[in-house]
């Protein structure tokens, strides 16, 4: 790529990880608050976001700003706690061995926990569902099934999906002690405000046993706005600038204690020195 466009250096981040660096650029009327928690509280973060799949992401508190890193935790294996979860798990194990919160999390994941729920109900499949519509209309499909309140499998579908996005949402918290928020992220959560304001969610959130005072405390928003990636541009670029400018700072003071240079010469040469 650096060939292709004859670019010095470029960076390849994980896109949660642009996700999480756009946070901190958002405006108050980008979130919808679904728990208020300790506002302004520091310490870590994290980002969550179904979408295509699921992108999990970590913001370390380093105790004067909040460094973002990508994770892989979507890809971890599905934990029911029901015995109606307990049965979903064993039908998706018939196509797929390994079962992970992508596979519950995700556009796809509400078809299949639709598509399970007829079964359990003993329902045919509407035609929509045997047509070849991607999933991600599907999706939507169902979604406006369970707001017009036309089917109640489709209802049911978007309270399990709310209820398991908060369990996962709750693991995510206590793995990362993201005491400074939890944030979701990614194409369905804006769409589907309304369910996650429901109870299922932050019940599931906060059943943590003994530590449910814990994710009380902790924030809860929803990202409404699905493009946080260009903010994150700007976000990166300003970090980049603070710290060549810090390692700047550390060489010139270097070589002011060493060759007794003045600072001021220093920083008027600042683009001839090389950085040690």
């Amino acid at each position: 790529m650096e060939h292709e466009l004859q670019i010095p250096s470029v960076y390849l981040i994980n896109d949660l990880e642009a996700t999480a660096y756009g946070v901190s650029a958002l405006d108050a009327k980008d979130f919808c608050t679904l728990q208020q928690g300790r506002e302004n509280t520091p310490g870590n973060r994290a980002v969550i976001a179904a979408g295509t799949g699921l992108g999990e992401a970590g913001m370390f508190w380093d105790g004067c700003k909040h460094v973002p890193f990508a994770t892989e935790g979507g890809h971890c294996d599905f934990a029911p706690s029901s015995e109606l979860e307990f049965n979903l798990l064993s039908s998706l194990k018939q196509d797929n061995s390994n079962v992970c919160w992508e596979d519950i999390l995700s556009g796809p994941g509400l078809v299949s926990i639709y598509s399970f729920l007829l079964d359990w109900h003993k329902q045919s499949k509407p035609t929509f569902l045997n047509t070849n519509q991607s999933t991600g209309t599907a999706a939507e499909t169902i979604t406006n099934l369970a707001n017009d309140k036309l089917d109640s499998v489709a209802v049911e579908a978007l309270e399990l999906f709310s209820r398991l996005y908060g369990a996962e949402a709750g693991n995510l918290a206590l793995k990362h002690m993201a005491t400074g928020g939890i944030y979701l992220g990614g194409g369905i959560a804006p769409k589907i405000v309304n369910w996650l304001q429901r109870p299922q969610f932050l019940e599931a959130f906060c059943q943590k046993g003994k530590m449910r005072a814990l994710m009380e405390s902790i924030p809860v928003q929803v990202i409404l706005t699905t493009e946080p990636h260009s903010m994150a541009q700007l976000c990166i670029l300003r970090t980049l600038h603070n710290t060549t400018n810090q390692l700047y700072s550390i060489q010139n003071t270097i070589y002011n204690s060493i060759f007794h240079i003045p600072v001021s010469t220093l920083e008027a040469m600042k683009t001839d020195f090389m950085l040690m």
